[in-house]
């Protein structure tokens, strides 16, 4: 078959492998799957997309990803969570670090963020007064 995929399944209509190693593993195996389950139903391409009993479950995706996990491969953590509820689906975290959304708080307690958000008034200067007309905070 001319033009398919990495799992032979169905012609690649996308023109090239995902960029990640992760999203070509489940779009090759939905789309294997996908094409077993049509081939299977003898059904129309138009009836197959319609039959609710065709459609995708949770359990079709937890079922990729268990294939996935089987290989060694594990998730990169984006969140604390995550590693919290299923460590065993990520790779263990290198501990916390400041990702850069969280203010820098100096010693005595005082942070940027505070500062901005703020209800006091704050100074202003001649020259902040003039620009005041263009520049909002």
């Amino acid at each position: 078959m001319s033009g398919a995929t990495e799992a032979g399944a169905i012609p690649d209509k996308w023109g090239g492998p995902a960029m990640t190693t992760t999203v070509e593993t489940y779009h090759s195996a939905i789309r294997k799957l996908v094409a077993e389950r049509f081939a299977a139903s003898g059904k129309s391409w138009e009836e197959a997309v319609t039959d609710p009993a065709l459609e995708l479950t949770r359990e079709d995706f937890e079922k990729v990803e268990a294939e996935l996990l089987a290989t060694g491969y594990r998730f990169q953590m984006s969140a604390v969570v995550s590693l919290q509820e299923e460590p065993e689906k990520y790779q263990a975290g290198a501990g916390v670090q400041n990702s850069g959304t969280s203010p820098p708080t100096s010693r005595a307690g005082w942070s940027w963020a505070r500062a901005r958000t703020s209800s006091r008034p704050r100074p202003t200067s001649p020259a902040r007064r003039a620009s005041s007309a263009t520049w909002r905070p």
